[in-house]
């Protein structure tokens, strides 16, 4: 079979029986230094969805003083990046955010009815009933979002395009854009929990997502996914495997096939988009290219050749078919 483009292969024999366009890219100081096969990235936009939350929660923590952030757990912080599967550990973060709402300047009384993202079943037990808002996978960044508006005074309806937080938000991402010398404007969407999610072109939303290193955050928080790799995500799902690595790298996945995964202690991040989405088709390349990064002592290679991506599992599962990965 002759390959032409970077994506994941479902081979039954010497047959392609499937395949999925991935596009991936290495970023090494601001700049794009390594990109996948296959010419541009056909599709006109990428929108980064909870590839978001961690510069979302960076703009929270520059908005607060340095006495309201010393008072905040880093627990608290790894889940408001999540996209948690929502286990009793999760829930309890959120509620401590919930439960900072009352001393604010503009004083809530702790509700879950307060947070508007929506309710869905945990991840972690999908089968569940009796869920409420804080099950929600993005309940973390709605309970920090609350609590920046207690204590900046603003209201509650944070999810109102022209809430203060959104305007300031905006404006935050689009001076941030400029400034890591991106060169195609942002463009706004609404995420599946009500609030705004950036776009942009691949390589810029790449560029974007990288510049979380040039913020404070990255250095005083962002470390804080290895100490509680559970938090992140949950249970054996791709951001928390990555966090239990040796290695000094941390990732955030998003919806529609998009992840990033920055390393800690040298300017460099990789970003791969599944162009079709497919969840399964992202985390093997991400696995492959981790792998082949240079990133990972021998042990963190061994673990990811052995671990079994948490979608396996599929409509293609069966006897002699295999995943290959072509870069």
């Amino acid at each position: 079979m002759n390959v032409r483009h970077t994506g994941v292969y479902l081979m039954r024999g010497q047959v392609c029986e499937a395949y999925h366009s991935v596009q991936y890219s290495f970023c090494e100081s601001g700049t794009i230094t390594r990109a996948s096969r296959g010419g541009e990235h056909p599709l006109e936009y990428t929108l980064a969805r909870s590839c978001l939350k961690p510069l979302q929660a960076a703009f929270i923590y520059e908005l607060l003083d340095d006495a309201t952030r010393a008072s905040i757990p880093p627990e608290a912080w790894v889940v408001a990046m999540a996209s948690h599967s929502g286990e009793p550990e999760h829930l309890r973060w959120v509620e401590w955010w919930l439960s900072k709402l009352s001393v604010g300047v503009v004083p809530v009384p702790a509700s879950h009815n307060a947070l508007l993202c929506g309710a869905h079943p945990p991840i972690a037990n999908p089968h569940e009933t009796g869920y409420s808002p804080l099950h929600h996978n993005c309940s973390g960044k709605h309970a920090a979002i609350l609590f920046l508006c207690a204590h900046q005074g603003w209201p509650m309806n944070y999810t109102h395009p022209e809430h203060p937080y959104t305007l300031a938000l905006c404006s935050w991402l689009t001076q941030l854009a400029v400034n890591a010398g991106c060169t195609t404007p942002l463009i706004w969407e609404t995420d599946g929990c009500h609030l705004p999610t950036v776009g942009t072109t691949f390589h810029d939303m790449h560029v974007l997502l990288d510049a979380l290193k040039t913020r404070p955050f990255f250095r005083k928080i962002l470390p804080s996914i290895k100490r509680f790799p559970s938090l992140i995500a949950g249970g054996s799902r791709l951001d928390t495997h990555i966090a239990q690595l040796n290695a000094h790298v941390v990732s955030k996945c998003g919806a529609a096939g998009l992840g990033i995964i920055w390393h800690l202690d040298e300017q460099k991040s990789l970003m791969v988009k599944a162009l079709d989405g497919h969840l399964l088709s992202r985390e093997l390349v991400m696995r492959q290219l981790l792998i082949e990064s240079g990133w990972l002592d021998k042990g963190d290679v061994q673990r990811l050749k052995e671990a079994q991506p948490i979608d396996e599992a599929s409509p293609y599962a069966g006897v002699q078919a295999t995943w290959r990965v072509e870069l």
